[in-house]
């Protein structure tokens, strides 16, 4: 909580960055601001007439605290402010070529506190990645449909939050290594650079945020799915009618069904980089149903994948093993599962990838036939 005729400012990255710190207490005195206290999050100024001071922050073993504080005392600098294991000195800017004198004991606290601080965050690292290739296993039945259906902006949103975590993390194991030899090896370094480097960062994180936010806002409130005619669809793409194959369907349902969209009868097509040209379709009868997907992908090796997974439904209990592969001329393969009135199938052709899935008495091999005509 902030104290009367106090001054409350962020640190300008993580407080563990001490040298960056010290520069920016350095700055802040000479505008009139001496610090205070402090803490994980914020430092406290109060109002002085503007000085010449350097500061040195540094991190004590408890235990060494009292030993090592003499002798940086002793040196010329005074003790600001502590908080936690974080020491902070200051000196008249003069003597700011005066460092610390570091005993056995600190060092090796200093090297074995910054260890940590890398290895916490390699740890991280290691579980945000982890836990994005366990969603991906635990998705892995579906994993390339989700993938080709993913639209280009969605690619692009993904493209960038990847290069944003993998910047980031190199940025802060370089600052947390730097730190660790500047005050181990005195190596000196350009903090300024680094803290430039962070606010370019931070300012990409939220343009990214606003770019994601925006996405959302056009799927919610602008990107209405258009719903097709079935022969609309046939004029740009291959599509089986559901009157083609079931005589029943084609004495029930009428020209202008398959000319105008309603709820039982219509098509959404889509489009992604993955697979430029696609579609999902809906056909139902009296007796019979028909769900159609269709994908031209734009790499052949994803067509066989896609083709191998389309089939499977969990509500099914359809499973990659259940599937039988099937010959059929004029498609390069054919994937089956077949109960009862139930038929889920999908056929390749090239980079073309039909999946239909049946409710019904009608003859899957009339069905397969009829894709191996139109593709």
């Amino acid at each position: 909580m902030t104290e009367q005729n106090e001054i409350e400012k962020k640190w300008p990255g993580r407080v563990h960055l001490l040298h960056n710190n010290e520069i920016w207490l350095s700055e802040q005195a000479s505008k009139g601001l001496m610090l205070k206290r402090f803490d994980d999050s914020f430092a406290y100024f109060e109002e002085s007439a503007g000085e010449n001071i350097h500061f040195r922050m540094m991190v004590l073993n408890e235990k060494n605290a009292e030993k090592q504080i003499k002798v940086i005392l002793s040196q010329g600098f005074s003790l600001v402010e502590s908080y936690k294991k974080y020491y902070i000195f200051r000196i008249d800017g003069k003597y700011s070529h005066i460092t610390p004198s570091l005993n056995e004991e600190t060092i090796g606290f200093t090297r074995k506190w910054f260890n940590r601080l890398i290895l916490g965050r390699f740890f991280v690292t290691i579980v945000f990645f982890a836990a994005v290739f366990i969603q991906l296993f635990l998705h892995r039945g579906k994993l390339i449909q989700g993938i080709v259906e993913v639209p280009i902006i969605g690619w692009i949103l993904v493209f960038l939050l990847l290069a944003y975590g993998i910047l980031n993390c190199i940025i802060e194991y370089r600052l947390l290594i730097r730190e660790k030899r500047y005050y181990l090896k005195q190596e000196a370094f350009s903090p300024v650079r680094s803290s430039k480097r962070s606010r370019a960062m931070k300012i990409f994180f939220i343009a990214i945020c606003v770019f994601a936010v925006a996405l959302l806002i056009k799927g919610v409130y602008f990107d209405k799915e258009q719903q097709f005619s079935i022969h609309e669809v046939q004029e740009v793409m291959p599509i089986i009618a559901l009157q083609d194959i079931d005589e029943a369907a084609d004495a029930e349902i009428n020209e202008a069904a398959l000319n105008e969209a309603d709820e039982d009868h219509h098509a959404e097509i889509k489009h992604s980089l993955l697979a430029p040209r696609q579609y999902r379709a809906w056909q139902h009868s009296s007796g019979n149903v028909m769900h159609i997907f269709y994908y031209e992908v734009a790499f052949e090796p994803l067509a066989d994948r896609l083709a191998r997974e389309l089939p499977i439904y969990d509500f099914m209990e359809i499973k990659q093993d259940d599937l039988e592969k099937v010959d059929v001329a004029g498609l390069d393969a054919v994937y089956l599962w077949h109960r009862n009135d139930f038929s889920s199938l999908s056929a390749r052709k090239g980079k073309r990838v039909m999946h239909v899935f049946l409710v019904g008495d009608i003859p899957v091999e009339d069905v397969l036939n009829k894709i191996a005509e139109i593709m």
